[in-house]
């Protein structure tokens, strides 16, 4: 419903076409930005992209590939076969204001050239090049923003840059209502500029598996087992994973839990685990490509992190009919 109160940039050859082949011709020229290539983010991209194929537009995406993960070489080979163009600009996840200044002169002059009408950012440091790079252009385009996670919930300093990239943005795009009330309580926008996009995702795909055929194929025993999905890092909180299985332990004696998925935070967990004598309760699967198993596995799942905007590990757990035991967050609330 957006799409019809954007004009199309003026300098856009791929507006409204006449003629019987009209209908066929991209109306909007849609350019999506994302340095977060991977998660959570790397899936709403595709969740874009299945659900525009049908519309009438013109997508493309530059995105930075310094943490991309392995599925995303190919979604990228699946957007490409798909019509979307795709351009590589480097974009480090830490605040480095140098580096944040080339990337945004880089990306200023690839808008001047496609002139998209639109460009959506997705993620905080996307937001913040992207939005800067706008402003650096005389005809700029409709400015839309997914913070997927505000990084404000970082730090203050983190909140200030937020709010002064603010006026820079004409539409928030949160995944989730208690995301959209976080924008808003935050004071970044007006709760008429912040609209709600869900997450999609296939229900056959997440069907309820059987426990104990999933118990076999992964080599587990019968012991109450409590699994844990997400990147090793401080937003998704594994120290805390730990500390509750350490806790639950002393009821449960034979409890195993699994934390399945890879991160930055690996070296301290390792640390951790063998200090508090757990080497032979947790085990770190490391990265799967398909977490389907663990979950089916799983008599609980449970998720520590300290904020999300949607959190797909605690939907897809729902889904497969598992419990779920989880930190009251943004995005988790509305699962």
């Amino acid at each position: 419903s957006m799409l019809s109160s954007i004009p199309a940039h003026p300098g856009n050859k791929s507006g409204v076409k006449s003629g019987p082949q009209a209908a066929q011709q991209p109306v909007l020229h849609v350019l999506h930005l994302l340095e977060a290539t991977l998660g959570g983010t790397r899936q709403y991209l595709q969740n874009i992209a299945q659900a525009g194929a049908e519309l009438p537009l013109r997508m493309s995406l530059v995105y930075s590939d310094l943490r991309a993960d392995e599925p995303f070489r190919g979604v990228l080979e699946q957007l490409e076969r798909s019509g979307w163009q795709t351009y590589r600009i480097e974009m480090e996840r830490a605040l480095r204001p140098w580096q944040d200044l080339r990337a945004a002169c880089k990306l200023r002059t690839l808008l001047r050239r496609l002139q998209p009408d639109i460009l959506h950012c997705h993620s905080s440091k996307a937001g913040g090049v992207g939005r800067l790079a706008a402003a650096l252009i005389s005809e700029r385009p409709y400015v839309v923003y997914s913070p997927h996670a505000l990084a404000a919930n970082r730090s203050r300093f983190y909140l200030l840059i937020e709010r002064a990239l603010a006026p820079l943005t004409q539409r928030f795009v949160a995944i989730s209502e208690s995301e959209k009330s976080e924008i808003v309580s935050f004071g970044l926008a007006g709760r008429d500029t912040v609209k709600v996009v869900y997450p999609i995702g296939d229900r056959h795909v997440y069907a309820a598996p059987d426990r104990d055929l999933a118990r076999q194929a992964l080599g587990l025993g019968s012991e109450p087992l409590v699994v844990g999905v997400g990147r090793l890092v401080e937003q998704k909180d594994p120290l805390l994973f730990i500390r509750c299985i350490e806790l639950a332990r002393r009821v449960i004696p034979d409890l195993r839990a699994i934390w399945v998925g890879d991160g930055e935070l690996r070296p301290l967990l390792e640390s951790e685990i063998g200090q508090r004598e757990l080497t032979e309760t947790i085990r770190l699967a490391g990265w799967q490509n398909d977490v389907r198993p663990f979950i089916a596995a799983a008599d609980l799942v449970l998720s520590t992190a300290r904020f999300e905007s949607f959190g797909y590990a605690v939907a897809e757990a729902l889904a497969m009919e598992r419990p779920v035991v989880a930190t009251r967050i943004t995005g988790t609330l509305d699962v």
